[in-house]
């Protein structure tokens, strides 16, 4: 069994079934890969999966180790897609590494319920890819410092993401005050979630690699 997991490429193995589906790409996905390998990561956590494509990099990469598990959360508006995650998992035969939930309202309800049984919900790893505003992201960030073990790492995806440049203009916020406008979708929230809460908190190692990815570690004494 062991050396069936060394010979298995995780993101090869991904890539050959979906090349196409968005939106991670190989790059990224061995960076899953060295993180989760270099710092012996197993239950591992997604707040924002679209059509599941980083899920599937990880549920891979578990799964070429033979060990951990991968939890996704989105909205509930990711189900219609063509394919949506439950395909994705099931083509890629990942059902066993990876389990997703869809919510109504956000990723923070999946997250209150976690906390509300913390002994059954702790993690060594989250990609933190949804939401993209300082509320929802600031907010998700808190919540899953209380669930992530020491040692564990999270990836604040997306640092340099507005709203002016990611979401169309007819779905832009109508709000009155024109100035606050402007500087809310202009704003990179993300990065102001990571450099004002993570790299400011004694209890994390921080990081930007790729110009747009903030890898937060938190430490083993923390």
């Amino acid at each position: 069994m062991e050396n069936e997991h060394q010979s298995f490429d995780p993101i090869e193995y991904v890539d050959a079934v979906y090349p196409d589906l968005p939106m991670m790409g190989a790059a990224r996905a061995r960076k899953f890969e060295q993180l989760i390998v270099d710092y012996d990561l197993k239950d591992t956590l997604e707040l924002g999966f679209y059509k599941g494509k980083s899920s599937a990099y990880i549920g891979s990469i578990l799964k070429s180790l033979g060990r951990g598990h991968h939890t996704a959360i989105d909205m509930h508006y990711a189900e219609p897609h063509e394919p949506n995650i439950e395909e994705v998992m099931t083509k890629l035969e990942l059902t066993d590494y990876v389990t997703w939930y869809y919510e109504q309202q956000s990723y923070l309800w999946r997250l209150m319920r976690f906390l509300e049984k913390p002994e059954d919900n702790l993690f060594d790893f989250c990609y933190l890819d949804g939401g993209h505003v300082w509320d929802i992201t600031g907010f998700g960030f808190m919540l899953v410092d209380r669930l992530l073990r020491p040692g564990g790492v999270i990836v604040f995806d997306d640092l340099d993401w507005t709203i002016e440049v990611g979401i169309p203009e007819a779905r832009w916020p109508k709000y009155p005050d024109i100035d606050f406008r402007d500087r809310f979708m202009r704003t990179k929230q993300v990065k102001k979630v990571f450099e004002l809460l993570a790299m400011s908190d004694q209890n994390y190692e921080c990081e930007i690699w790729n110009d747009d990815w903030g890898i937060a570690r938190k430490k083993e004494n923390s």
